[in-house]
């Protein structure tokens, strides 16, 4: 289920198109029941929704820029993405992001509050690179790398790491269960808005970035992801 906004005025994503997906019967049913930032009462699904992951690939504003960010493995997925649409593997670690950074996979991982003094850091020999939103003021991911925003960049030669962050940060930079951004704040009542919707999710994503004006940015799924509800 697709909620759509063209003109999100949240402070991330400030004057972007954005969406939400979920389930139909649960927000987190379009999320893999892996993700280690899922608490335990939640269900997610095993299976990646192909026909949304084709959609979504194409789903490219006119002259504009379209990315997301999955935490389902790669290898369920790549064959399908091969549009213009740049999909993040969101990975558990940054060891696990670097793997994947060096298959080609654009990679991002969430990492504790103390990481950093400095904006970029090392891990054997990889750049990481902050989010930049985080530490310069007015940057978000409309204007973020002035107007190609660095999550946009399929071949990118660093990996992106965003501060744990939201009510359940403590849990996310711990070896616990739980601590998905999404649960709280305006992203969770967003995201429980999109549950009970009638149209498909591969329609829904072509048709709105057709409506989306010229040059727009598009960040799909704030919350949710590409799986298949089971």
């Amino acid at each position: 289920m697709i909620k759509t906004v063209l003109n999100s005025q949240a402070k991330k994503t400030t004057g972007c198109a954005v969406t939400y997906r979920a389930g139909s019967k649960s927000t987190h049913g379009t999320c893999p029941s892996t993700c280690k930032l899922m608490s335990g009462c939640k269900v997610g699904t095993n299976k990646i929704d192909a026909a949304y992951v084709r959609a979504l690939s194409h789903a490219v504003p006119v002259r504009g820029i379209a990315f997301t960010y999955t935490h389902f493995a790669p290898s369920l997925w790549r064959k399908h993405a091969t549009g213009k649409t740049v999909i993040n593997y969101s990975a558990d670690s940054l060891r696990v992001a670097r793997n994947q950074h060096a298959k080609g996979i654009p990679s991002v991982a969430v990492v504790p509050r103390t990481t950093w003094n400095d904006r970029t850091a090392y891990v054997r020999g990889k750049h990481i690179y902050r989010c930049p939103a985080e530490y310069e003021r007015g940057v978000n991911c409309r204007n973020c790398g002035n107007g190609r925003p660095l999550c946009a960049r399929p071949d990118r030669s660093f990996i992106i790491a965003f501060t744990a962050h939201g009510n359940g940060a403590a849990r996310a930079e711990s070896n616990d269960s739980g601590g998905c951004y999404a649960e709280g704040g305006r992203v969770a009542l967003h995201w429980r808005d999109t549950v009970g919707d009638t149209a498909t999710d591969a329609e829904r994503v072509t048709q709105f970035a057709k409506e989306c004006p010229p040059f727009t940015v598009l960040r799909h799924h704030v919350a949710g992801d590409i799986g298949r509800e089971v």
